[in-house]
């Protein structure tokens, strides 16, 4: 099959005006043409209106928490909003969170999304992970700041990592942020980072609470966390006078890859101390979760100003309305139009790809790659713009 459209976005070169992707029938890409924008019309070629692009990457996906659409008014901050989320998840059976579960990885399915970062606390989303068509890596979560049981903790984290990696399912083990997890919960990870060379999501700098927690105020987020999850804890993390992400990197560092997830409130200073393991830092920005919960965006420019490393997530369907990473896109180039569409689609695809260590085979328009192709139509072709009508057509 060969098939064209007015752009090809592959993710590794420049765009290629009516350029054509030959596939076979499993959806293997056997050729690539670039025509030099000057097709001539052909019954072996399909073509679409529109931008070919691979199929999209969603970083940062809480799935086992899709059975919360539209359950959590917006805009309500951190603290309500988590103080919900906990304190409704037992309102819902196990049939009702499976339900949801399934549907949540047709609705990804459905816009173009082929590969998924996934955060679990449980094995809910487990049995899908094994037959569905997407890829996911899952990060079993831990948090916690009760001192007495971090030991614990940890064991049940690798616990559960286990149950994913004896299905043969790509996972590893993450602390959730760094409000809410202790000291010594901290340290098991240090030392488990030592011996293990394994990727981590992180919940970075996404309330200015939670800066503000490590800069020495006691706010209402500090003491709600530590009411929340400790019956004995230590503040000692949070008397350093700096930046959250500043306060707890010595753990994290000599993970194989960090993925810091939101970074609404990212401060300069933060790019400057964490200079030297640039390289195997990606952001990654859920804006319309971040729109959602605090109705504030990341500082996308200033991130870029350091990194190329920039990746795009959905977050989960409690804080936001659907699980799409081309509405994530259309936000982006709305707030910030001055970044082309063709850099955002590389961060929704290529860079994901990296993050996750997928690449081979997912994230860019390449000779023997499966990556999925989808078409965005509905696009302003003259200026290559996303329109308020821009859809995601599934195409492979």
């Amino acid at each position: 099959m060969n098939i064209s459209a007015q752009y090809i976005f592959t993710g590794t070169t420049k765009p290629l005006k009516l350029g054509i992707i030959s596939l076979d029938n499993t959806g293997e890409i056997i050729d690539i043409i670039d025509t030099n924008g000057k097709l001539k019309e052909s019954g072996n070629i399909k073509f679409y209106n529109g931008i070919i692009c691979p199929g999209f990457v969603n970083t940062h996906c809480h799935i086992e928490l899709s059975h919360m659409r539209g359950v959590i008014p917006e805009k309500m901050g951190m603290v309500n909003f988590i103080e919900k989320v906990v304190g409704l998840r037992s309102d819902f059976s196990p049939e009702q969170i499976l339900t949801s579960v399934v549907e949540a990885d047709k609705e990804m399915q459905r816009n173009g999304i082929v590969a998924v970062g996934d955060i679990s606390n449980s094995p809910d989303s487990l049995e899908l992970k094994k037959n569905s068509k997407l890829f996911y890596h899952t990060f079993v979560e831990v948090f916690g700041l009760d001192e007495t049981n971090a030991d614990e903790l940890f064991e049940s984290g690798l616990q559960l990592k286990n149950e994913y990696i004896n299905n043969n399912l790509s996972c590893s083990i993450t602390p959730h942020a760094p409000y809410s997890v202790s000291e010594l919960l901290f340290e098991n990870f240090r030392e488990y980072y030592n011996l293990h060379n394994e990727i981590i999501s992180f919940h970075n700098q996404e309330t200015q609470q939670e800066n503000e927690m490590f800069e020495g105020k006691d706010n209402e987020m500090k003491q709600f966390m530590f009411k929340l999850l400790s019956q004995k804890g230590s503040d000692n993390l949070f008397k350093k006078q700096t930046t959250s992400v500043q306060s707890v990197f010595e753990f994290l560092m000599n993970a194989k890859k960090m993925l810091f997830i939101h970074n609404t409130f990212v401060k300069e200073e933060d790019f400057h101390f964490l200079k030297e393991f640039l390289h195997k830092i990606f952001w990654i920005l859920c804006p319309n979760s971040n729109l959602y919960i605090e109705n504030n965006l990341p500082p996308v420019e200033l991130i870029r100003k350091y990194s190329d490393n920039i990746c795009i997530g959905t977050d989960s369907l409690s804080s936001n309305r659907k699980l799409c990473v081309l509405n994530e896109i259309k936000t982006i180039s709305e707030t910030f139009p001055s970044i082309s569409l063709e850099e955002i689609v590389k961060w929704a695809t290529i860079n994901g790809a990296k993050a996750l260590e997928i690449d081979k085979k997912y994230g860019s328009i390449e000779i023997g790659k499966k990556p999925g192709i989808n078409l965005i139509k509905n696009i302003d072709l003259k200026n290559l713009k996303l329109t308020n009508d821009s859809q995601v057509e599934v195409l492979q």
